[in-house]
């Protein structure tokens, strides 16, 4: 017998639609303050979903959650279309946490915004540059913001203040250009296109993680990156880095853009084989980093090229993403003039099944490192 409770979280393959909607009728009236569902996404459901929105609206909710991700999301353009239209001034106020899965962003007229929101979680979204900026802009008070995966077709640009946001995260997004206010941003992770950043002054901002698709040059990466990152004190970077010959180190060393609060740097850079002996410029980061305490440094190397000029198909299964097997797989994708078919079946560690979110995080390792390598005609196929 269920009673009523101030949190509801529905999983679509647990529970029937018949069974939700009787438990929505019981806690019909009551305030429920958290309101969870997760099941794939099928057109068929859009009016049993509209229902569940207007069940948020009428019931005081303060955390709203739609994961609606398919199990193989890749390759499907429908989505659902959250129906903002639906809240009311109230219902807009009291919300303070969204996470929405696998929908589409279409503003109505005259949207006001969530004034108190705290905590906005988008994934697999499809939304026009204009909607998400718009959304954003009338986020006053929010605090936590994540990305992932989201197509925009365009920049995120938003000139009011996020006088609040601590935490932001972009990843895997198609974006142009990243340009926000945010003076008291503390955190930033970024995995992407190498694009324009701009996050105002952001002076307290004490975290960064950065991958980057394709390359940065080390020039780049000591001029750019202190300025976008004034008091930075803990920075990863992931990115293919061209080391620069000894004859250009001289130049580097001479660089007057600092790290001045760096505390802790990792590198994780993909090298080619010729660059080993160039290791030394990577002393320019230590020269641009006056108080680094701690240094990691993680190559994937990048073997001599080889000719495999008759291979057009390849198949891995048992694929764990490691450091490894990426050195192997960038050597052969590099030495196949020809290849045609890339399939590449992804594990867990230790001969271990594999989840959704692990065989996603395999597939766009292996993704980035491939960026720029692969041959545009060569299909890859990840399962």
């Amino acid at each position: 017998m269920w009673t009523c409770c101030t949190k509801l979280r529905f999983d679509g393959v647990m529970v029937s639609r018949d069974n939700i909607n009787a438990i929505l009728q019981q806690h019909s009236g009551k305030i429920v303050e958290e309101f969870e569902v997760k099941f794939e996404f099928d057109s068929k459901l859009v009016d049993h979903l509209n229902g569940l929105v207007d069940f948020v609206v009428s019931s005081q909710t303060k955390k709203m959650a739609f994961d609606l991700v398919p199990t193989n999301p890749v390759g499907l353009l429908d989505r659902y279309r959250f129906p903002f239209e639906r809240f009311d001034n109230g219902s807009i106020s009291r919300l303070q946490h969204i996470q929405l899965s696998f929908a589409s962003l279409e503003l109505p007229p005259h949207f006001s915004g969530f004034l108190n929101l705290r905590n906005l979680d988008l994934h697999l979204i499809r939304s026009t540059q204009k909607d998400l900026q718009d959304l954003l802009s009338q986020c006053f008070n929010i605090e936590w913001l994540s990305l992932v995966r989201c197509h925009i077709g365009g920049e995120i640009k938003v000139t009011h203040p996020l006088p609040r946001l601590l935490y932001l995260r972009v990843t895997y997004c198609d974006i142009t250009k990243l340009q926000l206010n945010a003076i008291n941003l503390k955190a930033f992770m970024y995995d992407g296109m190498r694009h324009p950043i701009d996050l105002g002054h952001a002076l307290v901002l004490k975290e960064a993680s950065l991958h980057f698709f394709g390359s940065v040059h080390l020039e780049d990466a000591l001029t750019t990156l202190p300025s976008m990152l004034p008091c930075v004190q803990s920075l990863s970077l992931d990115a293919y880095v061209p080391l620069t010959t000894l004859s250009q180190v001289s130049s580097l060393l001479k660089n007057t853009c600092k790290f001045s609060h760096l505390k802790y740097l990792q590198l994780k850079l993909r090298l080619y084989y010729h660059d080993s002996g160039n290791i030394l410029s990577l002393a320019s980061f230590l020269r641009a980093s006056p108080c680094i305490e701690k240094l990691e440094i993680h190559p994937i190397r990048r073997l001599p090229q080889g000719e495999y000029g008759y291979l057009k198909n390849m198949h891995i299964t048992g694929f764990v993403a490691s450091t490894g097997e990426l050195e192997s797989l960038l050597h052969v994708v590099e030495s196949a003039s020809i290849l045609e078919v890339l399939t590449i079946e992804a594990a867990g560690m230790l001969g271990k099944d594999i989840d959704y979110e692990g065989r996603l995080k395999v597939e766009e390792l292996t993704r980035r490192y491939l960026d720029g390598i692969m041959l545009r005609n060569t299909k890859l196929y990840m399962a």
